[in-house]
């Protein structure tokens, strides 16, 4: 690679992280989705218990987010007809 196209791609980079996330965050139709200011979260009174139906692409997102909220979301269990993806899941 060429000293100047590394240059152009560390640019491009850099500038892509100066921008948040939910910046980019946008509908279908294109309307942008204003996602709440973390600073003014505020804690649940106890975490949701949930059962996921299914370990698809949503389930996971459930999964997901269990896994890096375990203070706001507890699964308990998961129903899955697939073998492969509930053993994933777990």
């Amino acid at each position: 690679m060429k000293r100047r196209k590394a240059l152009e791609q560390l640019a491009l980079t850099f500038s892509a992280m100066a921008f948040a996330p939910s910046t980019w965050a946008r509908t279908e139709e294109g309307t942008p989705i204003l996602l709440p200011d973390p600073k003014k979260k505020r804690p649940l009174s106890k975490k949701v218990t949930a059962i996921t139906l299914g370990a698809g692409n949503r389930g996971n997102v459930y999964g997901d987010y269990g896994l890096e909220y375990p203070d706001e979301l507890d699964i308990v269990g998961v129903a899955e007809p697939i073998q492969i993806r509930r053993e994933r899941y777990m």
